[in-house]
């Protein structure tokens, strides 16, 4: 896709892989994150760290990402260098496997493993989507686990496994390529023909249908967080796989009943009860309405937020009738509190037959940082 914008002399090159957590299985997670740090190291004809250094020395931005869905990296450069970034990046697409071995394997295992400390375990609420995930999809559904997936199940990869993977998705028949700026169409495309055109494709993979999410009954769980200093509740109800058409509306209604001083939510959970200082609603795009009520809930132990916050959730529901017609009806939904360590939990009331803790939610556990974890193991008796 090229798109030409003459206002700058500058342009952009985005590459997307159409593979994401979404194509892992269970024990074999991790591997697309993985792969977003492993592009970025060297290629067969790119040494160690040179993409960083090539791009920033023409004066460049960089960077990448990885969701449920896809990979996406980016470039954005002086239009002169524009041809070097095509070298670059036709160079990780087709020649990337040489350098994917055991040292480098091991060193973005190190790498991935710091991220996790730094994005999931040490922060607060940074565990509350894998515990939303467990709750919400069946345990084979893709969503049921992170983005960046299990540390012991990349431990337990071998080296094929990690090559496979890239052999499978990351070809170019596996990618959109978007140019956008100040720049020559026909000379790009002769570019794009002479760097990409000599790669072979990858495996044909059919695209995933949709696997919608369905509920029998209501789910309510309580997460210990050490970070956290206020509780947060979320809410989240099951909904429809993003570009269907009833997305969009949904997008649209988590605006109008929460977007802005006068939105039914603020006006309810803020203004007028005061049990939270912000909420939110929105549709993701993973299958799933959500609803975070965060801050000091209730001001109240953890034990009481369901009841009170279930009331005024009727209140809301109420209240968007105004921008709605459907009479709202009881769905069964997720809850799930993630509260400060410490403070006394109990079981709240919950629907006939309802598990707090479906079994390998967690089970209350905390997730203290691993030094911590190492003592307090160091320090158990030997039970065996």
């Amino acid at each position: 896709m090229l798109h030409e914008d003459r206002s700058d002399p500058i342009a952009a090159v985005a590459i997307l892989y159409h593979v994401g957590s979404n194509r892992e299985v269970p024990g074999r997670t991790g591997f697309a994150h993985l792969f977003e740090h492993m592009m970025f190291q060297s290629s067969q004809h790119v040494g160690e760290d040179q993409f960083f250094k090539k791009i920033q020395e023409a004066d460049g931005t960089l960077n990448g990402g990885t969701s449920f869905d896809n990979t996406t990296y980016y470039q954005v450069v002086p239009n002169s260098a524009l041809e070097m970034v095509f070298w670059l990046e036709a160079d990780r697409m087709g020649y990337l496997l040489p350098m994917v071995t055991q040292a480098a394997f091991l060193n973005q295992q190190d790498v991935v493993q710091n991220e996790k400390r730094q994005g999931y375990d040490n922060v607060p609420y940074g565990h509350t989507a894998g515990v939303i995930g467990k709750l919400l999809y069946p345990e084979d559904h893709p969503y049921s686990w992170t983005v960046i997936g299990s540390f012991e199940d990349l431990a337990n990869a071998t080296i094929e496994d990690i090559r496979e993977f890239f052999r499978i998705w990351y070809g170019p028949n596996n990618a959109t390529l978007v140019v956008a700026g100040d720049f020559d169409v026909v000379q790009t495309r002769e570019w794009i023909e002479q760097y990409f055109g000599e790669i072979p494709a990858s495996p044909t993979m059919a695209d995933p249908e949709p696997r919608a999410v369905t509920l029998t009954e209501t789910k309510r769980a309580f997460h210990e967080d050490n970070f956290a200093r206020s509780p947060e509740l979320n809410m989240m109800f099951p909904t429809v796989e993003q570009f269907h058409p009833d997305a969009y509306p949904l997008e649209l209604l988590g605006l109008l009943i929460s977007d802005g001083k006068s939105a039914p939510l603020y006006q309810t959970i803020v203004e007028e009860e005061q049990l939270a200082p912000a909420a939110r609603a929105v549709q993701y795009a993973p299958n799933v309405s959500h609803l975070t009520i965060a801050g000091d809930i209730g001001k109240t132990e953890a034990i009481e937020l369901f009841r009170p916050l279930e009331q005024k959730w009727a209140a809301k529901e109420v209240t968007v009738s105004s921008y709605v017609d459907p009479t709202p009806a009881e769905e069964p939904a997720v809850y799930v509190v993630d509260h400060p360590a410490g403070e006394a939990v109990r079981v709240p009331y919950r629907a006939p037959g309802t598990a707090l803790r479906p079994p390998g939610l967690l089970r209350g556990e905390r997730h203290e940082p691993r030094a911590r974890r190492k003592l307090q193991r160091a320090r158990e008796p030997d039970l065996a």
